[in-house]
């Protein structure tokens, strides 16, 4: 686990779409699949609140939207309507809807509220269906820019702050408060000051 501090520096090391998606992750608690799969839509700028729809064990919750990023996501969304336009123009207005929503409203995936946020620059053909649209950006790419991120603020940050990483870890996977958990916390407590 990272201090509020040490994973604000870790985030520093990330820029553009990378950086927006692990400040959702971390601001708003969003794991990557669901912060990924957002459309225009599930963000509320008024209320500043974000629906998850179809999270962890199917179900839809409401978190809170970050400050840090509205700018951002502003910016992120004008990026998908861009994009949405211009798939228009040339004949593809496919994106996946949930459940039996596409027979039901055949035209709302022409909307802009239901394209991803993070929506792939790359057409794509459903399988199922032989449709050509635009699916999210793949996961993969989130990985490797936060992995590259971790790995640059690791080799940067002071030797007492990854110390204390370590041990916190290990204070932390303590099932009781016994003398070696006590002495561990002694020694973190006394790195920190």
């Amino acid at each position: 686990m990272l201090s509020v501090a040490e994973a604000n520096y870790v985030l520093s090391y990330l820029k553009g779409t990378p950086l927006l998606v692990a400040q959702l992750m971390y601001g708003a608690g969003l794991r990557l699949k669901d912060a990924l799969r957002l459309r225009v839509q599930d963000v509320d700028f008024g209320r500043m609140e974000i629906t998850v729809r179809h999270g962890k064990g199917g179900k839809d919750k409401m978190t809170l939207l970050p400050k840090a990023s509205v700018e951002a996501l502003r910016t992120q969304i004008e990026s998908s309507r861009l994009l949405h336009q211009k798939a228009l123009e040339d004949g593809a207005c496919f994106v996946h809807l949930p459940h039996a929503l596409a027979r039901k409203y055949p035209n709302v995936g022409k909307e802009l509220a239901w394209q991803y946020i993070f929506a792939s620059t790359q057409l794509s053909k459903d399988p199922r269906t032989g449709n050509v649209g635009r699916h999210h950006i793949n996961q993969r790419g989130i990985q490797s820019a936060v992995k590259h991120a971790v790995r640059q603020a690791l080799t940067k940050m002071p030797a007492a702050t990854l110390f204390g990483i370590v041990l916190r870890h290990i204070c932390w996977r303590a099932d009781t408060i016994s003398e070696p958990f006590k002495s561990c916390w002694v020694m973190l407590m006394s790195i920190q000051q």
